[in-house]
């Protein structure tokens, strides 16, 4: 993952790229973006997006699951799209299992889910996931499918989604460390741990959360 601006140019040609994903609509990633990359790289430039946030994530589980094939195991995590940490948090998660992040509004009760799914890990609280919802994913998939990680907090919720990982075949080593009050990092730098198997805990920047 990159997020866009004038040093991205330089950072793509180091890194020979080839073919793009811009995540986002128009008002997210300008057609002048788009252009920008299309002139640059000698690939293909692939909008993922939707009419809003929820439709977006949708779209690039859609992309994600295509792209795993039999390789998906059926599993999301479903998450608030009305604050970033619990799905930041969830970035090694999800690149480490292969588990699209399904973003939905704290107040839904139910959500359109791909049609391959099976299961869910719930990261969040009932205050940002409502009970309703997981009551409905539990009648989709049965209550041994649906697992809720939430804690008293974004750090709390954090380490509860990092021993999940871990759980379910994920490392400890070389685990990331990430400013909880802003998401740019551990957004990018949480796909970087996931694909080495490892998972991101979320901290003040002032001091490590206890």
């Amino acid at each position: 993952i990159l997020c866009f601006n004038v040093e991205s140019a330089p950072e793509l040609e180091r890194l020979n790229a080839g073919n793009v994903y811009l995540l986002g609509g128009y008002g997210a990633v300008s057609v002048e973006v788009e252009s920008q990359l299309n002139a640059l790289l000698p690939g293909f430039v692939w909008r993922l997006g939707g009419a809003d946030r929820y439709a977006t994530s949708a779209s690039i589980a859609k992309r994600t699951i295509s792209i795993l094939g039999a390789q998906y195991d059926g599993r999301v995590c479903v998450t608030t799209g009305a604050n970033y940490p619990d799905a930041v948090g969830g970035a090694p998660l999800a690149a480490g299992m292969g588990w699209p992040i399904l973003l939905v509004n704290p107040t839904a009760t139910t959500m359109t889910l791909p049609t391959a799914t099976n299961g869910a890990a719930i990261l969040g609280g009932t205050t940002v996931v409502s009970d309703a919802l997981e009551t409905f994913l539990e009648g989709k998939f049965g209550d041994p499918a649906v697992d809720r990680l939430g804690g008293a907090d974004r750090y709390a919720t954090s380490a509860l989604v990092a021993q999940y990982g871990v759980d379910n075949g994920m490392v400890w080593d070389g685990v990331g460390i990430a400013t909880g009050t802003n998401f740019p990092d551990a957004l990018a730098g949480g796909v970087a741990l996931g694909l080495h198997r490892s998972v991101l805990l979320l901290t003040p920047g002032t001091a490590l959360h206890a």
